[in-house]
């Protein structure tokens, strides 16, 4: 008994012998690279092909014989439990580490290309930071300040003249000429009284209706409909913002839908009444048909 105990592998030759056995089987590992071009050249050279491969073969199957014994695969099983007991996270490909830390580019090399999503249209321009939103004092001034500075024209509508004047008028009216007639109706908010816009309704230059009634013609219809779905969305909306888009309207009957490229609609043949801010490095306005919009 003591004589076999003594004859007993200690656990480091064991480990020696099986890191032998691994190292063995990693070089026939690399020689089987060398035997697809052997096989190619056995082919160019016109020589027996059974001939020559036969012995190719043979060596696939006593690697493939070797690597399924019981000594490799005890060895197998240890390195990989060695790997996974070893903390010190030390690479064993010293070439991929060495890829892994490259140099930083310089401040001067070209950067990468980083594409810019396109800028999706929008209800209405961005709010300029030192705009501030309009208050019942200042209503009176805007309107003559605007009134001098442009072609259009805004006035605070009264029914009738005999209508006694009021610090907090709730109607004003819109023109464009030989364009669009369109009823602003206004409320107050706070104890600044902030002008806050409650609904536009468009009628033909001449039509002589009142502003809670309809245009009788489908391009005010529909051009009122989209104020009405515009306000719905955005009710916060400056004074000055909802201006904006008024403005807008200027060439309604001429202006090119950026959808389809037509002045009027396939579907009704009305002029587009879609009006979608796009933001750039000059923004502008982009007239679209109610069939050419896109979610606002």
């Amino acid at each position: 008994m003591q004589a076999e105990s003594s004859t007993a592998p200690s656990d480091l030759q064991t480990l020696q012998r099986q890191i032998q056995d691994l190292t063995e089987l990693y070089n026939k590992l690399q020689n089987l690279r060398q035997i697809p071009s052997a096989l190619l050249t056995s082919i160019s050279n016109d020589m027996p092909f059974i001939g020559q491969t036969r012995p190719e073969f043979q060596r696939l199957k006593e690697i493939g014989e070797d690597i399924r014994s019981s000594p490799i695969q005890e060895a197998l099983l240890r390195a990989q439990d060695s790997l996974k007991n070893d903390g010190t996270e030390i690479n064993s490909n010293p070439r991929r580490e060495n890829r892994r830390r490259r140099r930083p580019p310089s401040p001067a090399s070209p950067q990468p290309y980083i594409s810019k999503a396109a800028l999706e249209p929008r209800a209405f321009p961005p709010a300029a930071g030192n705009v501030q939103a309009l208050s019942a004092e200042e209503l009176i001034g805007y309107v003559k300040e605007y009134n001098l500075e442009n072609k259009t024209k805004l006035q605070i509508w009264r029914r009738t003249a005999d209508e006694p004047k009021t610090d907090l008028p709730s109607l004003l009216r819109f023109t464009i000429p030989d364009v669009v007639t369109v009823y602003i109706s206004i409320g107050y908010h706070g104890g600044h009284g902030t002008i806050l816009v409650e609904n536009m309704a468009a009628f033909a230059p001449r039509e002589k209706k009142a502003p809670h009634l309809q245009s009788e013609y489908t391009v005010y219809q529909n051009l009122s409909q989209q104020f009405a779905r515009v306000l719905h969305s955005h009710p916060n909306i400056s004074f000055q913002s909802a201006m904006s888009l008024l403005c807008s309207y200027e060439l309604l009957f001429v202006d090119q839908c950026v959808g389809c490229g037509r002045v009027l609609s396939v579907e009704g043949h009305v002029p587009p009444v879609v009006r979608l801010w796009k933001d750039g490095e000059e923004g502008r306005w982009e007239p679209r048909h109610l069939t050419c919009r896109r979610d606002q």
